[in-house]
């Protein structure tokens, strides 16, 4: 009988959750159809945004986090309607970004619900009427772009509110009055193209330096054209190097060797494989003789051995990524670059010809370059996405992607490097057993 009872309220928790799923899945749907409509999208566009269809996660330039809609990139897709205010009710967003289309209309107050906004993105459309006041209530934003529209009125003293704001870009609208004094706090900001009391007599600058926005303060071309020279130099020359290197291995008689699945799958247990001394490997291949290279990859190379059985074998020495002996390779200079980055030391990278430039447009020309360099294609942004990012718009947003994606990357790194850290000689060596045959 308990267990009768237990299972039906484990069946009734199930169907509760069912059903929450469903619920949170349908009014988030039903929030971005909406938005949809609202921006007069036409056949073509967002096709796949399906009112039928529960769970918006699979829709187009929608991301989840679980069940919940996280972010919502409309950039540059030509929409003329308004915005809806039913996209209040989508608790769970942090990034909202619409800008470069021809967007309509006021910013309803409703966005002011959307509490967890970190990066709000309006710029580059047509939106008019005030700043609502209760954008205030998003206490943790950090990017706020409304620049290049008709917003007309004050600057609402709510946003002063806002502690977490590091980039705030209001230029070219029709904005009037005072602005806020706690606004001129932010690290970024940009007020210039209104008619608002800074610059000229005023305390205050209309922009603070490096603020970069769609038509002021862009980088300069010497700067632009000494970096890039930089990369393509350095990338030229990893190349020349790599195939001097393949030439001079070319002239070796090679063995076939076949590799197995395991070093693909990270996942593969050793069980009852033979461990080998570090000594044997050494002797096997006469200390890792560049004349015994079969071949290298992005982990290390590949050496040819023979056993003191006369077994022959092939053993890949992964490599040291901090050896500054080390891979000659692209990845080398990509990781050194990165290094840099993380340690705020650009100033090493710029030619040292260029005496006069702004350590904060070397920086975002860097951030620009790493993003064009991601391993997987689909996640390396289009030219014309470089171009609006150079120009200063979007680039905050899939920086603070990137760098998430980093720090994924290299702690999947360290834990392949700490699996195959053996020590100088193993103490589990096991004799290797003979499977049984075939059932």
């Amino acid at each position: 009988m308990m267990i009768v009872r237990m299972g039906v309220l484990y069946l009734t928790i199930l169907i509760l959750a069912c059903f929450h799923y469903l619920a949170v899945s349908d009014f988030q749907g039903d929030a971005l159809f909406a938005l949809r409509n609202a921006l007069n999208a036409t056949a073509n566009q967002l096709a796949d945004w399906n009112p039928n269809q529960v769970n918006p996660c699979t829709w187009s330039n929608v991301i989840c986090s679980g069940n919940n809609v996280i972010s919502v990139s409309l950039s540059s897709m030509g929409f003329t309607g308004i915005l809806s205010p039913r996209i209040g009710v989508l608790k769970s967003l942090s990034t909202l970004i619409l800008q470069g289309n021809y967007i309509t209309g006021e910013i309803p107050k409703d966005f002011g619900n959307l509490t967890n906004l970190v990066s709000l993105d309006l710029g580059n459309n047509s939106l008019a009427g005030q700043i609502p006041s209760s954008l205030g209530n998003l206490k943790k934003l950090q990017f706020l772009t409304l620049s290049h529209n008709r917003l007309t009125g004050t600057i609402p003293e709510s946003l002063s509110n806002i502690d977490s704001l590091i980039n705030l870009l209001l230029d070219s609208n029709e904005l009037s009055g005072s602005i806020p004094q706690q606004l001129f706090q932010v690290p970024k900001f940009n007020f210039s193209g209104n008619k608002l009391n800074c610059g000229g007599k005023s305390l205050h600058a209309c922009a603070s330096d490096g603020t970069n926005s769609g038509s002021s303060n862009k980088p300069k071309v010497g700067l632009i054209v000494g970096i890039i020279a930089g990369f393509t130099v350095a990338l030229l020359l990893v190349g020349v190097l790599f195939f001097l290197s393949k030439g001079r291995y070319k002239s070796y008689k090679r063995e076939v060797y076949v590799d197995v699945p395991g070093e693909d799958d990270r996942r593969i247990a050793f069980g009852q494989l033979k461990r080998f001394a570090w000594r044997e490997l050494q002797l096997a291949t006469e200390n890792f003789s560049e004349k015994n290279v079969l071949g290298q990859g992005g982990f290390g190379k590949v050496y040819k051995g023979v056993l003191a059985d006369g077994t022959k074998v092939a053993v890949k020495r992964l490599t040291d990524y901090e050896s500054p002996a080390e891979e000659e390779d692209d990845v080398l200079l990509l990781d050194h670059v990165k290094k840099l980055e993380r340690e705020k030391r650009l100033d090493a990278i710029v030619d040292r010809n260029l005496k006069n430039y702004n350590i904060q447009e070397v920086e975002m020309m860097i951030q620009v370059a790493l993003l064009c360099t991601q391993p997987l294609s689909d996640d390396r942004p289009a030219m014309s996405q470089v171009v609006r990012m150079l120009e200063g718009e979007g680039l905050a947003e899939r920086w603070e992607e990137w760098q998430h994606l980093e720090v994924s990357r290299r702690q999947e790194y360290e834990r392949l490097q700490r699996r195959f850290e053996w020590g100088e000689d193993s103490i589990h060596r096991q004799d290797a057993i003979q499977l049984s045959g075939g059932r």
